[in-house]
């Protein structure tokens, strides 16, 4: 289970920085700032490990679930959330680079902080190694 965790979200990743190549580096060469502050080649690496780190945290949430002294609607409720922010994560990329909706995007991440900020509180009382992915997460 660890392994398909890790293969769906690390392949998530790489899927979501690789296909918006092109509107990424185009935004980026736009604002002089940014592009100083960060290289085409980082975007996807730091990303692949994000959600390698997203992986793990979620396989040991989903793990506390079956372990008798967890509470087992704090556990679904966390996977309800990751799931949801997976999803937001997924689409803020779009939303940002295609369909250049700058600030509906950072209303959307707005939104996104706030479940991983959920998520960060929530699994301190699951797994703290959980809620460390997470705090890496939060801060990427």
């Amino acid at each position: 289970m660890a392994y398909c965790s890790l293969r769906r979200h690390s392949s998530c990743g790489w899927w979501d920085c690789c296909s918006l190549d092109g509107q990424r580096d185009e935004i980026f060469s736009a604002n002089e700032s940014a592009s100083a502050l960060s290289a085409a080649w980082l975007f996807p690496v730091v990303w692949t490990i994000l959600y390698v780190l997203m992986g793990l945290a979620s396989y040991m949430i989903w793990s506390a679930e079956h372990s008798v002294f967890r509470d087992h609607s704090n556990v679904r409720n966390w996977l309800i959330v990751y799931g949801l922010s997976l999803v937001f994560n997924f689409c803020w990329s779009p939303v940002f680079f295609n369909l250049n909706w700058f600030w509906f995007a950072f209303v959307w991440l707005l939104a996104l902080w706030g479940m991983i900020i959920y998520l960060v509180i929530k699994a301190s009382s699951i797994s703290m190694a959980a809620m460390w992915m997470m705090v890496v997460y939060l801060l990427g």
